[in-house]
């Protein structure tokens, strides 16, 4: 998916592949490039793949997420690459059950977006409240 772009995957540290993920993150946006597989997470904050096909094959993945707004937090996942199958270091093997742990930011919702909701929300009950007994009133006239 990513050979039309110029990027080097060869010779990588930690810092390097954190820019690589962000780069080609920034590629999938921008050209709209599907998935080969997406997830949700459960009630624990994990995902499993794949989901959408019988089995992922090996080679280098990116993992990227949609922000998530909870209890007046925004939590963005760090983009980043996975290689699979990995290499085992203890048992010198190949592994093809990978587990990866995404790094999170955090950061307040701003306080004028947290009031626009609340006024959505109220003006929109405040709405409904006023028709329910207008439509009381109509239903007894026609009684």
């Amino acid at each position: 998916t990513f050979q039309q772009f110029n990027v080097d995957i060869r010779g990588k540290n930690d810092e390097a592949w954190r820019e690589l993920a962000a780069t080609l993150e920034g590629y999938v946006l921008r050209d709209q490039i599907p998935p080969t597989d997406s997830g949700k997470t459960d009630e624990n904050g994990l995902v499993t793949f794949p989901n959408t096909q019988e089995k992922l094959t090996p080679g280098l993945y990116l993992v990227i997420s949609h922000r998530h707004t909870q209890d007046g937090y925004y939590y963005d996942a760090s983009p980043f690459m996975v290689m699979l199958p990995s290499l085992d270091k203890e048992n010198n093997t190949w592994s093809y059950d990978v587990t990866a742990n995404a790094k999170h930011d955090s950061e307040p919702v701003p306080v004028q977006i947290l009031l626009e909701r609340l006024q959505r929300k109220l003006r929109w009950w405040i709405l409904r409240t006023r028709r329910s007994p207008v439509r009381q009133q109509r239903k007894q006239r026609r009684r």
